[in-house]
This record gives structure tokens, C-alpha cells and sequence, in this order.
């Protein structure tokens, strides 16, 4: 079970409280993790399409 199975689980498993203030903080956490990636991928992205890379650069990537 992955952490978004688990998180799906939780939510809807829980009886009184449903986003419980742990879990609120599982998700801000989770969704801070996500846009750091995101972060990660533009600026390489953006690396490539201003010719920063070279040749060797870019098959370390792929690998």
C-alpha cells in the first residue's frame, strides 16, 4: 500500500472526523512534496531548452 492508498484509506475509513488535523497536515505535506518535483522537472526542462545541457548530460539523465 502506497502512501496515497494509504491516505484514500484513512478518508474513507474514518467515522467522526473526517480530515482529521494529522491528516491535514499528511496532505499539505504530501502536496509540498509534489510541487517540489514539479519544481525540479521546469528547471530542467528549462535547462534543455536553453541549450544548458551537454550531450553527456542529457544520457546521464536517461539512465
Amino acid at each position: 500500500m502506497n502512501e496515497l492508498e494509504y491516505i484514500c484509506y484513512l478518508l474513507l475509513n474514518q467515522t467522526e472526523n473526517p480530515r482529521s488535523q494529522a491528516l491535514e497536515l499528511e496532505i499539505m505535506r504530501l502536496r509540498n512534496e509534489i510541487n517540489k518535483i514539479g519544481v525540479n522537472v521546469n528547471q530542467i526542462v528549462k535547462n534543455n531548452n536553453s541549450h544548458l545541457y551537454r550531450e553527456s548530460d542529457k544520457i546521464e539523465l536517461q539512465m
